[in-house]
């Protein structure tokens, strides 16, 4: 995992960097009162507090965004501990996944490169002065020389990353009604947020990309903080439209209107399910309930909420599956299966044959 994403996070939350660490290895269904009581409990980091919680494509898993109150020297801190037969990994603003005591691995590489240049007859200076970097006066053994090489790397594959084809934004501009060819606000931030972590590129250049995606207000919006604001990051970018076009309804408030939804006339149950789908996800994303609850909420609305389609929830046995209610995906494909299966019962009793 690199410090970037920690400092992101820590920007997006306007927290010091210096006081924030990367938690990961809980479970998924943790909350994040248990992830503080857990890491609170050992005493390594003081007083803790989860301020997100985000998958990440680096580790694949959950990693929580989490401040302490002890002034801890993060060295001495373990990067691994034991939580109920599980290991979590703690990670500084100045650590990584690849950041920890170097292995016989890294030494063998850093022994092979001082080979090969050796028998080269080329020094730690010239190479890294090949590869367009600033060589160091002195690199303090493997480490030093290992840091030092991956630092020039770095800076060499950068521009190559940059110039490569990546996944772009759709267009949003903001206006009401959307425009063909561009999504409304929800949409484009849905696909946004992940993509501006997963590109594999500096800050300046994700800023880039998320512009070329905007037009019109949604584009003078940004402006208007880069006039503001000289120094900015995509985060703010992203802050700035979620201020201008995000929902401004409570967690509270949403889950309300979740629970007070119905299916309406001649509405098929899928496009039911899915429109309730859509007000779960900001309920869940503004913490209205735990994500952990999520299928069982989702489910019980569906029965509370259905007007019509009382038999095909019969024989779906949805009651039945309340105890270990399914995901959405799973869910909504077995609906449709049904309204298929129901469409083509009625074809043949209004025809008399099986339609080819």
């Amino acid at each position: 995992m690199e410090t970037g994403l920690l400092e992101d996070l820590c920007r997006g939350a306007r927290i010091s960097v210096n006081q924030a660490v990367l938690v990961s290895g809980f479970p998924e269904d943790m909350e994040p009162n248990e992830i503080e009581e857990s890491l609170d409990a050992m005493g390594i980091l003081g007083r803790v507090k989860v301020h997100t919680r985000i998958y990440s494509r680096e580790m694949k898993s959950m990693v929580a965004l989490c401040t302490h109150s002890k002034q801890a020297d993060l060295d001495k801190v373990p990067k691994e501990v034991q939580v109920s037969g599980t290991t979590w990994t703690i990670l500084g603003p100045e650590q990584s996944s690849a950041s920890a005591p170097l292995s016989l691995e890294v030494d063998s590489l850093a022994q092979k490169l001082q080979t090969l240049m050796a028998d080269e007859k080329r020094t730690r200076e010239e190479l890294i002065l090949a590869l367009g970097g600033t060589p160091t006066p002195a690199a303090a053994g493997p480490a030093g020389w290992a840091k030092e090489l991956g630092n020039a790397l770095k800076d060499v594959l950068r521009p190559m990353c940059e110039n490569a084809p990546y996944k772009r934004l759709r267009s949003f501009s903001g206006v009401t009604p959307v425009p063909s060819g561009e999504d409304d606000y929800e949409t484009w931030r849905d696909f946004a947020v992940p993509l501006v972590h997963e590109w594999e590129c500096s800050d300046a250049e994700k800023r880039k990309r998320v512009l070329e995606s905007l037009k019109g207000p949604a584009m003078r919006i940004v402006q208007a903080l880069k006039d503001s604001q000289p120094v900015t990051t995509v985060q703010d970018y992203l802050t700035a439209l979620e201020n201008v076009y995000g929902n401004t309804d409570s967690g509270e408030d949403l889950y309300y209107r979740f629970r007070h939804t119905y299916q309406g006339p001649h509405e098929h149950l899928s496009d039911f399910v899915r429109r309730l789908e859509d007000l779960l996800q900001q309920v869940v994303r503004k913490e209205g309930i735990p994500t952990k609850h999520i299928d069982s909420v989702r489910l019980d609305q569906i029965l509370r909420g259905t007007r019509q389609d009382g038999l095909m929830l019969w024989r779906l046995q949805l009651k039945e599956q309340a105890p270990n209610p399914p995901p959405f995906h799973s869910l909504i494909r077995e609906i449709r299966e049904e309204e298929d299966r129901f469409s083509l019962a009625d074809a043949v009793w209004i025809t008399g044959h099986h339609p080819l």
